[in-house]
């Protein structure tokens, strides 16, 4: 049996985890090597080297979003040691709006009385979250009543929101609203 749960709040830009919990309910021991795959959609990339707890993880083929994890022991039945459980890391696209669906597989090569239980899926909303400033300082000097005036706009933006760029034109504004020290926080 699988269960699958994501870690943390899934924020677009960050890097989260997936939690694999497998579970041997018998009747029979399970033999090694123990098999997960899960094909990780689009906005996922698999932080190589992640997995833990004797499971190895791999894009399979190599730069493919089919991931393959695998654990050469196997698992014991309906005893304290029937569970292994194991953590991998996804970084999530930065431009990612929405919910992401993930489904994952294991098995094993000793027949299985319960498909069903050995496929989870995980469904989890993206936080989506920008703390964008601009800075306008005045550039037309002296500013004259119904005259063009000119701001020069500067972006302040973490490294990672500097990616997700925007464009800021000239201003024409009238007199009574320009201020030097004007501050538009997004």
């Amino acid at each position: 049996a699988l269960q699958k749960t994501h870690v943390g709040p899934m924020r677009a830009g960050t890097t989260d985890s997936y939690r694999f919990t497998v579970t041997n309910n018998g009747p029979s021991d399970a033999a090694g090597p123990l098999t997960l795959t899960d094909t990780l959609p689009a906005e996922l990339s698999y932080v190589a080297g992640s997995a833990s707890n004797g499971w190895t993880c791999a894009p399979s083929p190599a730069g493919s979003q089919d991931l393959t994890c695998t654990r050469p022991a196997g698992l014991v039945a309906q005893t304290p040691g029937n569970a292994t459980t194991f953590t991998i890391d996804v970084e999530i696209d930065q431009a990612l709006v929405g919910d992401i669906h993930n489904e994952a597989t294991v098995t094993s090569p000793t027949p299985d009385p319960h498909l069903p239980n050995n496929t989870d899926p995980d469904d989890s909303g993206v936080d989506v979250r920008a703390d964008l400033e601009i800075a306008k300082k005045l550039i037309t000097s002296p500013v004259v009543a119904g005259e063009q005036v000119t701001y020069e706009m500067l972006e302040r933006l973490t490294p990672r929101q500097r990616a997700a760029l925007y464009r800021v034109a000239k201003t024409r504004l009238r007199p009574w609203f320009a201020n030097p020290n004007h501050m538009i926080r997004l």
